[in-house]
């Protein structure tokens, strides 16, 4: 094929029954724009042409528009996304419009590691400058560049072959989480955000995994109480991430499912420590989006190809419980967030009875006063908590007695013994290391540079940190010694501002070389960039 309508037609059939088939309406749900019920890619120039002309999505010209076309004189086809900052009489700026969404591309980009093996290309004028796919450098964050994601490939004398048609479709499926990303992120920020509150079981182990029957009910009439623990427990373990997307359950949802599938709300949640009958705030989560029953039973299937399911019945059944709930779709997943989205309080916050109207499980509450008005009148409460989130371990029974293991530590060791080593090009990477009789979790050293790196799997940045960096000065500094040049901290959560202003604040007035940097999908996010802001 030479004509880049007959193409476009036949990328246009290959994506039925894809995510793309209603891309204009998941588009409407995502920014509001315009439904079209048109194919997704309209050509916009040279399309009866042979080898000549590009198309793009309806609207494109201010997002990441989903792209294909000829290049070089119809020598190459591409196809993917791009960032078009060329100026015309509807768009004299687009910088304006589009830099915003650029930054969002630079943040979101390490949450798709797949995306790492397209190509990345920037067209200014009659020149054509590759580049490392990845974030954008600022410097081409300006008017007058085409800035293109995906695949170019060479044109032979018989036209464009069927296999680059497929793999285009396959391409732009692949480009969708990202652009979904992109656009979901930049309309919560640009919008009111109205919060609604809703209630986890009781868990001392952050969310990241079950903490057994310890503060939940007793009553056999309940979930919890029959089976010991709630399909919520593993709401904040970051180390199941889909396209960057944390996908859980929260017992709200279940019964609005039907009124809330697709829509995106932002959440208070709390939680009830029935030892104690304390009720506490847990944090927020800033825009979550409730599953399609469809979707549910999609991200089931993908739980159970990576493994995950089975694990999460390990982790029920080292507790002494019965997994056989964890089955179900529909009970397994109903919710997913990005992970910068979720919020966790530092500490929990106790609050009293009358903030809430009732307590129920699956309902969702809408909070009759501002979201800042309850945490402030939280700060205040002076109710005894009594709670104990010092559980962070799970324990295994085995031959001859048990023992406490994190297992999620391991699985982390495991991913970046070999990840690290792809991202941190020339370094050697160390699991377990000894250094003055202690075993520091990961030691990476890249030519004179040593650092030591110490894993948190649980909680909020504030804890991670106070937990994490006196060991790491005891392995570095203890008695008199200089076994490394810098410390870095790794936890499921992002930092945050406070979180980095402290560091930050710690390396000035200190001179005390310690970092933070988040784990996702395996790997420590932004870790070839953070190194290149390192002093020599």
């Amino acid at each position: 094929m030479e004509k880049l309508s007959e193409i476009v037609t036949a990328i246009d059939a290959q994506l039925t029954e894809t995510l793309l088939e209603n891309f204009y309406a998941e588009r409407k749900k995502l920014n509001g724009g315009n439904k079209w019920n048109g194919p997704l890619l309209q050509i916009q120039g040279g399309g009866k042409r042979s080898r000549q002309g590009y198309a793009f999505h309806k609207g494109g010209r201010e997002e990441l528009q989903f792209n294909v076309g000829f290049e070089d004189d119809g020598k190459y086809f591409r196809y993917g996304v791009a960032f078009s900052l060329e100026p015309s009489q509807d768009l004299p700026d687009p910088a304006v419009q589009l830099v915003p969404k650029m930054m969002l591309f630079n943040r979101l980009i390490e949450h798709f590691p797949k995306l790492l093996n397209l190509q990345m290309w920037v067209n200014e004028g009659d020149r054509s400058h590759h580049l490392p796919t990845g974030p954008i450098d600022s410097h081409w964050m300006r008017n007058g560049v085409f800035i293109f994601l995906g695949r170019r490939v060479r044109v032979p004398a018989s036209g464009v072959p069927r296999r680059a048609i497929a793999d285009a479709a396959h391409v732009l499926n692949m480009l969708w989480p990202l652009y979904e990303a992109i656009e979901s992120e930049h309309s919560r920020a640009t919008g009111n955000t109205e919060y609604k509150a809703a209630r986890l079981c009781w868990n001392t182990n952050y969310w990241h995994s079950p903490s057994g029957r310890e503060g939940k009910l007793t009553d056999v009439d309940t979930f919890e109480g029959e089976h010991g623990f709630g399909h919520e427990e593993w709401l904040f373990n970051h180390s199941t991430l889909i396209d960057g997307w944390k996908y859980g359950f929260i017992q709200a949802l279940n019964r609005s499912q039907e009124k809330y599938q697709g829509q995106h709300l932002s959440l208070l949640l709390y939680a009830i420590d029935h030892n104690s009958k304390q009720r506490y705030w847990i944090g927020t989560i800033d825009d979550a989006e409730v599953l399609t029953k469809r979707d549910a039973r999609r991200i089931s299937h993908q739980f159970r190809k990576e493994g995950w399911l089975r694990a999460m019945r390990e982790e029920v059944r080292s507790l002494e419980l019965n997994p056989a709930t964890l089955n179900d779709a529909e009970t397994l997943v109903n919710v997913r967030y990005r992970p910068e989205s979720l919020h966790m309080f530092d500490d929990l916050k106790p609050f009293p009875y009358r903030l809430l109207k009732s307590a129920r499980y699956g309902q969702l509450q809408r909070l009759v006063t501002p979201i800042s008005s309850i945490l402030e009148e939280s700060e205040n409460e002076e109710e005894s908590s009594g709670r104990n989130l010092s559980k962070t371990k799970a324990t295994r029974h085995v031959s001859g007695g048990s023992y406490e293991v994190d297992l999620i530590q391991t699985q982390w060791q495991q991913s970046l013994e070999n990840t690290l080593s792809e991202d941190v090009k020339g370094a050697k990477v160390d699991i377990e290391r000894t250094v003055g009789g202690h075993r520091v979790d990961v030691v990476l050293a890249l030519g004179k540079r040593e650092i030591f790196i110490e894993l948190k799997t649980f909680g909020p940045a504030r804890k991670i940190i106070r937990d994490a960096l006196s060991q790491l000065m005891e392995y570095a500094y203890w008695p008199d010694k200089h076994r490394c040049q810098t410390l870095l901290i790794v936890g499921p959560s992002e930092a945050g501002v406070e979180a980095n202003t402290y560091l930050a604040m710690l390396r000035k007035r200190f001179g005390l070389p310690v970092h933070y940097l988040p784990y996702r999908n395996g790997r420590i996010a932004g870790i070839a960039d953070w190194l290149k802001t390192l002093p020599e």
